[in-house]
């Protein structure tokens, strides 16, 4: 199983304001592919995975066609979708790109529109840590995101609780739990 989800993608993080390719998440393997929750920026080919079973759901992109990911290129008050999806923060292109330019913007397409089932099964919350024996049915309702803010699915009972799409929530609620440094029996690539 491949699990992507609360992910932002920036595909102009590299280069100028212009679309790069993303790409599939693996070949075909016979495995369940999920994505939920992914913010996809300026990036094209997303969600391309074919032949397996796949639970994608709640991501949003900036480029037109893109199987399974809800389209919003509508420009903010910077006069483009970055200022649309996110919090000014101090962004250019290059390597001084830093956690504060991925906030979603209140009110902005990202905020408040995903799942609190980011991992699609069906049961509230996550399993951060592959264990069963902690949380409702081994799955976590609050976790803390890369930024420190404590994404909270702890409302008992109510599937159409909502959280932030995107790597970074635009703000802190109860609860405490972060994400494990290591999560023994899985393979886990947190490239940032």
């Amino acid at each position: 199983r491949l699990y992507s989800f609360n992910n932002t993608w920036d595909g102009a993080r590299g280069g100028a304001e212009s679309t790069q390719t993303f790409g599939a998440f693996c070949n075909s393997t016979g495995e369940i592919i999920v994505s939920r929750n992914n913010a996809f920026y300026r990036s094209t080919t997303v969600n391309a995975t074919s032949g397996d079973t796949q639970r994608f759901a709640f991501d949003r992109c900036t480029e037109s066609g893109q199987p399974s990911c809800a389209q919003n290129n509508t420009s903010g008050a910077g006069g483009s979708p970055r200022s649309n999806w996110w919090t000014a923060g101090a962004w250019s292109v290059g390597p001084n790109a830093s956690l504060a330019n991925y906030v979603p913007r209140s009110g902005g397409p990202l905020d408040n529109t995903g799942s609190c089932d980011p991992d699609g099964d069906g049961i509230q919350g996550v399993d951060y840590d592959n264990n069963p024996a902690t949380g409702v049915n081994g799955q976590e309702t609050t976790w803390t995101d890369l930024a420190g803010n404590v994404v909270d699915c702890s409302t008992s009972g109510n599937p159409s609780q909502t959280i932030d799409i995107g790597a970074i929530q635009n703000s802190t609620t109860g609860g405490s739990n972060p994400p494990p440094t290591t999560v023994n029996g899985l393979q886990r690539n947190d490239d940032h």
